[in-house]
């Protein structure tokens, strides 16, 4: 045999302030992406189930309309 093989721990330092500093702030930064997601998917899917979402999107769209058709009549106006 050539030698006695080391098997003890390796040396490991500890991390600097910087490292945990970065190291929370990715922790972090993952739980806010998680909330933001969260709150685009299930306030809408309880939208989508009170019936609430396809009323609003059809009171916009007549509103839109009119106010189109407001423009479009008006004299001397452009649409742009």
């Amino acid at each position: 045999m050539a030698g006695v093989l080391d098997l003890s721990a390796p040396e490991i330092p500890e991390p600097t302030f910087l490292e945990s500093v970065l190291r929370y702030g990715l922790f972090l930064g993952a739980l806010f992406q998680i909330i933001c997601i969260l709150a685009v998917i299930i306030p809408s899917s309880k939208l989508q189930e009170s019936g609430l979402c396809a009323r609003l999107t059809a009171q916009a769209v007549a509103a839109v309309w009119a106010q189109t058709r407001l423009q479009a009549s008006a004299p001397g106006r452009a649409l742009c």
